[in-house]
């Protein structure tokens, strides 16, 4: 069971956005913010504005209106692997145009946070193991909204299964199951010719329910905004910049002293709470000084070079006040990726590298993508 906490502390704390949060029990099912698609990995995590494959439900469901035919993405990775040496991310995602009804698709997500060891209250004998994981169901639909923009939905399920018990005295047990929709919109060409401008928020829903409803902690509710411009686009090249930002919707409220005597006093102890979903959209963005709000902002900048539509080369970079090193500075997540693509078949890859010893240092994504 030690374990099972380490772990889920520990993707929290490691993951995009939610580094700070899970730290201060703000957010629940912190996994749905794991980046899929090594893509959009090389390119520093920005995909809010292209959307455009199997994986682009994820980033922005309204993405995949534009995409042709049918199309497949499967993504398999080590996750934390400076940690934990087996907890795997792996992603499904699936699209496919239909002539006068939009595009639908979907994905699934699973983590799977490996065998844990289960222990006594009283000691650390080991009484047997089990295994843990988070899994999430998906579907999309997008469609035209005018000439040049569409609008998306995605319906989720949600699942996390940390353990078959409860831990300590608390009833219930370590289970649980809640729901959950983004919505988003994409325009092309607006503005000017070669500029995609996107934005989406995800994860709305209400408190996720492990023990009872005094104890659920929110949706890792994110506001997603993004733009893609094509820098120049010949014959034989091709190159893409993208940046994003993203802002976690969470408002969380801890215990105050209201006396000023260093006593947290029973009257004041009530005024710990969060904020439901449709409130936290405004007050995630006061509950902390204006300075620190814009500094929790997530930066992400991305290139993408094609060479004849075959040879894709993949670079970027992402910033979280959150991530830092040793040396509790802020750590710039440096990323480079490949892509290859041959008739329906394409393969990408995409690398993080960081501080050494930071958790996200060396985590490598692998994709295949079919389309047909």
């Amino acid at each position: 069971m030690f374990k099972t906490v380490i772990v889920a502390l520990s993707i929290a704390a490691f993951t995009l956005n939610t580094t700070q949060l899970f730290s201060q029990s703000e957010a629940s099912a912190p996994f749905l913010l794991i980046a899929p698609g090594a893509r959009a990995s090389g390119m520093g995590e920005a995909n809010v504005a292209i959307a455009d494959d199997a994986v682009g439900g994820y980033y922005n469901p309204a993405g995949i209106a534009w995409s042709e035919g049918r199309k497949i993405s499967l993504m398999r990775a080590k996750w934390l692997p400076n940690l934990v040496d087996d907890i795997s991310y792996n992603f499904l995602g699936y699209s496919q145009h239909v002539e006068g009804l939009g595009s639908i698709g979907g994905h699934i997500i699973y983590l799977d946070l490996g065998e844990q060891i289960q222990t006594g209250t009283s000691g650390p004998e080991a009484l047997g193991t089990f295994r843990s994981f988070m899994l999430a169901i998906v579907g999309t639909y997008a469609a035209d909204f005018s000439e040049n923009s569409t609008v998306g939905i995605n319906v989720k399920l949600v699942h996390q299964d940390l353990a078959p018990f409860s831990a300590g005295r608390q009833p219930g047990d370590g289970k649980a199951t809640s729901f959950a929709f983004d919505i988003g919109m994409l325009t092309r060409d607006k503005l000017f010719s070669g500029l995609d401008l996107g934005i989406a928020i995800a994860n709305i829903g209400p408190n996720v329910q492990f023990i009872d409803a005094n104890q659920a902690d929110p949706m890792p509710m994110n506001l997603k905004m993004g733009l893609s411009y094509m820098l120049f686009d010949g014959e034989f090249n091709s190159l893409r910049f993208a940046y994003d930002m993203n802002k976690l919707l969470v408002a969380s409220y801890p215990n105050r002293d209201l006396n000023g005597d260093g006593f947290i006093e029973p009257e004041s102890a009530e005024e710990a709470h969060k904020d439901p979903f449709y409130k936290a959209l405004f007050t995630s963005w006061t509950d902390d000084s204006p300075n620190l709000e814009w500094q929790k902002i997530i930066h992400n900048v991305g290139f993408e070079y094609w060479y004849s539509g075959l040879v894709a080369l993949r670079a970027g970079f992402f910033r979280d006040y959150f991530l830092r090193d040793e040396d509790n500075n802020v750590a710039l997540m440096k990323t480079l990726g490949i892509g290859i693509r041959y008739n329906t078949l394409g393969f990408d890859f995409g690398y993080v590298d960081g501080p050494e010893g930071h958790p996200l240092t060396n985590t490598m994504r692998f994709s295949i993508n079919m389309n047909f």
